[in-house]
């Protein structure tokens, strides 16, 4: 192997920065790291406000669902109370089962409302709600 040659002078070759005026090194030191702060804030901010809608999706799901549930529970204790007054022979029960179906129709009015209130949200989802407008 051949022996390495030269002058060590310890001195670095700074070139470019040597080239630089101190008003740009300035610039260079302060502006990259705030591009690199405006950067991660702006991927950050984009990232809570997906959570943010992801929260009003989910938000919505869970009042559609309990108006459904709502409206399915009605639903089946009217069925009961007409099982009840037809098995009487229409002699017991017919004031219970008119209030069941007052119960029932405001249960049902309240999910058509929130359904026209989440008419995007459901377009987004996907959902079919062909079946249920066949229903109410």
């Amino acid at each position: 192997m051949g022996a390495v040659t030269g002058k060590v002078t310890g001195k670095v070759n700074m070139g470019f920065l040597a080239r630089v005026s101190v008003k740009s090194k300035l610039a260079l030191v302060i502006g990259c790291p705030l591009v690199m702060v405006l950067l991660l804030g702006g991927l950050e901010l984009k990232r809570l406000s997906d959570i943010a809608v992801e929260g009003e999706l989910a938000k919505g799901v869970v009042e559609l669902s309990r108006a459904l549930d709502e409206v399915a529970h009605h639903h089946a204790v009217e069925r009961g109370l007409s099982a009840g007054y037809l098995g009487s022979g229409g002699s017991k029960g017919l004031s219970a089962l008119n209030t069941q179906r007052e119960k029932a129709d405001k249960a049902e009015n309240g999910l058509r409302r929130l359904v026209a209130e989440h008419k995007s949200l459901i377009d987004d989802i996907g959902i079919d709600l062909s079946p249920l407008n066949r229903l109410l």
